[in-house]
C-alpha cells in the first residue's frame, strides 16, 4: 500500500521514473495499469549481469531491485 500511496503522489507532483514499491504489491499495480511484470531483480545482480562484462565495479545493495514491465 505505501507504494502505492508513494507512486500517485509522484505522479500529481512531476512524472515519476523511479518509484518505491514491496515487492509483492508491484505485480498487481502493474496489472492495473495493463502491464505485466517483466522481471525482477536485485541491483546486485543487475550489476553483475550489465556492468561487470565493461569492467566496471560499482558498489550495490542487494535489497534494492530494479523491475522491469512489459504490455
Amino acid at each position: 500500500m505505501l507504494g502505492r500511496v508513494l507512486a500517485d503522489r509522484l505522479q500529481r507532483t512531476r512524472p515519476a521514473t523511479r518509484v518505491l514499491f514491496m515487492s509483492a504489491e508491484l505485480p498487481g499495480y502493474l496489472a492495473e495499469r495493463g502491464l505485466r511484470l517483466a522481471e525482477d531483480v536485485s541491483t546486485r545482480d543487475a550489476a553483475a549481469r550489465y556492468l561487470a562484462p565493461l569492467g566496471r565495479d560499482e558498489p550495490t545493495a542487494a535489497f534494492y531491485r530494479v523491475a522491469v514491465a512489459d504490455a
